[in-house]
């Protein structure tokens, strides 16, 4: 009969190559299957205990947790489709860049996940220019989209959110930021300013918030 393998002892704090009676032997001895149990025992129950804790955040959730998650992943998704483009406002290329809103959150609600409104801004013209206007209008301006710009906030004027329908949008969103970060492995980047607007276009129908 064929003899089995050499192995090395699953236990962590053995690590002894053994010869193994049987094939799905994994430890050296009574001890280390004992030890190894108790790590095995230990790593399920911290499992399960995160498993329970992530269901408690959950249901305890308030719609504006919710509208935080999607903000943060519908940022990101304009960041994604600006990757390597110059700020919208400045033309900077260098420091930390944002998702900058030209229809603030704060003051237009209603605005705040549609990417039309954001586009990437460096940390500077968003928090320490409150979002440099003039600068972001220039830009809209050449890009042929300033009064479409303009009249979101007569487009959309009211949005009544619910946490179930904002729940759906995240889940959609994390796709289209998975979807994003591929493609940007393997296209030219910047892209062009035409191709950052049918994206924009293209994924705002696939969130389904502004229709």
């Amino acid at each position: 009969m064929k003899q089995p393998k050499p192995k090395k002892c699953k236990n962590p704090s053995c690590g002894k190559v053994f010869t193994p009676n049987f094939k799905l032997q994994r430890v050296c001895s009574i001890d280390c299957a004992y030890q190894l149990a108790r790590i095995e025992s230990d790593k399920k129950q911290a499992k399960e205990a995160k498993v329970q804790k992530a269901e408690m955040k959950e249901r305890i959730k308030t719609l504006s947790d919710y509208k935080r998650e999607l903000q943060v992943l519908v940022n990101h998704l304009a960041r994604l489709i600006d990757e390597g483009a110059l700020c919208v406002s400045s033309g900077r290329s260098s420091g930390k860049m944002s998702g900058g809103h030209r229809w603030a959150c704060g003051g237009w609600d209603n605005l705040r996940f549609n990417l039309m409104n954001i586009w990437i801004q460096s940390f500077h013209d968003n928090h320490h220019l409150s979002g440099n206007p003039s600068g972001y209008d220039k830009f809209l301006k050449e890009a042929g989209i300033y009064e479409l710009v303009m009249d979101l906030n007569v487009t959309y004027p009211m949005m009544r959110w619910k946490d179930y329908d904002i729940k759906e949008k995240i889940v959609i969103a994390r796709q289209i930021v998975k979807e994003l970060k591929e493609a940007n492995q393997v296209d030219s980047l910047p892209r062009s300013t035409d191709l950052r607007i049918e994206l924009r276009v293209r994924y705002n129908k696939m969130l389904g918030i502004y229709l």
